[in-house]
C-alpha cells in the first residue's frame, strides 16, 4: 500500500495529532477480488490494528446491501 500525507491536524485535548494520509496503491492478489470488486481481505490473512497495541485477525461478519442515494 503507498500513501501520500495530506494534513496533520493538532488535537489539544490531549497533546496528539491526527495525521490524514489518501491511498496512492493498493497491492493485492486478483483472486482476493470478487466479480463484484469487492476485496475479500479475509481471504488473504489480514491483520487489523486498533490503537496502538491491538491486532485482530480480519473475518467477514456480513456484507449489506449498498446504500444508494
Amino acid at each position: 500500500m503507498a500513501l501520500k500525507f495530506e494534513d496533520v491536524i493538532p488535537i489539544r485535548h490531549n497533546g496528539t495529532w491526527l495525521v490524514i494520509g489518501s491511498v496512492q496503491e493498493i497491492r493485492i492478489e486478483e483472486q482476493l477480488i470478487k466479480a463484484d470488486g469487492f476485496a475479500a481481505i479475509e481471504e488473504a490473512g489480514s491483520l487489523c490494528s486498533l490503537g496502538l497495541d491491538a491486532y485482530y485477525k480480519a473475518s467477514l461478519l456480513q456484507r449489506l446491501p449498498y446504500a444508494k442515494p
